[in-house]
């Protein structure tokens, strides 16, 4: 996988992305036509709907990283977010398709308030947290 992050690349991040995704060192398998290696799929990859895309977080962050990983799907463009639930594009020139996938985690969030208009939501499966103000 080639990691592209927005901000500048480090190892520290390199890291802590395939640790988060892959659960540690990304794995190769080899394709069964091409005969070349691929990358393993990253944890919870699933293909998504335009629809499931359109009405995701996807459009309302910006990601923190993008990548590029060769699998036996086809050659991913991927887009890592925030909220460890990314999103990766598979197109096929030749059929003029685009597939969209979803991976990552799929958070069973926890609410707790934490003061007046003020939630803390925490994923019990990977541990992310945010705190969201609903006032107006």
């Amino acid at each position: 996988m080639i990691l592209e992050q927005i901000a500048g690349a480090t190892k520290e991040f390199r890291e802590k992305i395939i640790a988060t995704y892959w659960g540690g060192k990304i794995e190769t398998e080899q394709h069964p036509k091409l005969m070349c290696g691929c990358d393993v799929l990253p944890n919870g990859w699933t293909e998504i709907t335009w629809k499931e895309l359109a009405q995701s977080r996807f459009f309302g962050h910006t990601p923190i990283a993008t990548g590029w990983s060769r699998t036996k799907l086809g050659d991913a463009r991927m887009f890592f977010m925030h909220d460890a639930v990314s999103y990766a594009f598979i197109g096929e020139y030749w059929a003029g398709t685009v597939k969209v996938f979803r991976f990552g985690c799929k958070h069973q969030m926890e609410t707790k308030n934490v003061g007046n208009c003020l939630n803390r939501y925490t994923c019990k499966t990977c541990g992310f947290s945010e705190v969201i103000d609903s006032s107006d």
